[in-house]
């Protein structure tokens, strides 16, 4: 059986899986993205995260942390960030919770909120 998406992302060691009792370690990050995807055998489009995490790395060169939830603890942690619904992504910066995108949406909408976390690029005179 071919890898999905997600397992392709996870194996690559481009993501970690984050469980509950790792959730505020990875919270403390420079820079990074919780991924909580839901059950994929009820929301099999929730796969497309891990292109979008793959896609969000690559916006700061690989400098950004990725997590995705383990399943089993995705409501402990739905509830320790105050998530309603899932596939949401959650973007963290220095320490704590700068925005999240809930629902699958355009790129356009992950592109926005990954640009908070960046350095701005310095202009030249």
């Amino acid at each position: 059986m071919a890898e999905t998406p997600m397992q392709r992302l996870l194996s690559s060691g481009d993501a970690a899986i984050i469980h509950a009792s790792e959730v505020d370690a990875f919270l403390g990050c420079t820079l990074g993205a919780l991924l909580l995807t839901g059950d994929p055998a009820q929301r099999p489009e929730a796969e497309d995260l891990a292109v979008i995490g793959r896609e969000l790395k690559k916006l700061n060169g690989g400098k950004l942390a990725l997590g995705v939830v383990n399943f089993a603890d995705e409501d402990a942690v739905k509830e320790r960030l105050q998530i309603k619904v899932v596939p949401t992504v959650v973007f963290v910066k220095d320490g704590r919770v700068v925005s999240t995108v809930p629902r699958l949406q355009d790129w356009s909408v992950y592109a926005r909120a990954a640009a908070t976390l960046f350095p701005k690029p310095e202009v030249k005179r």
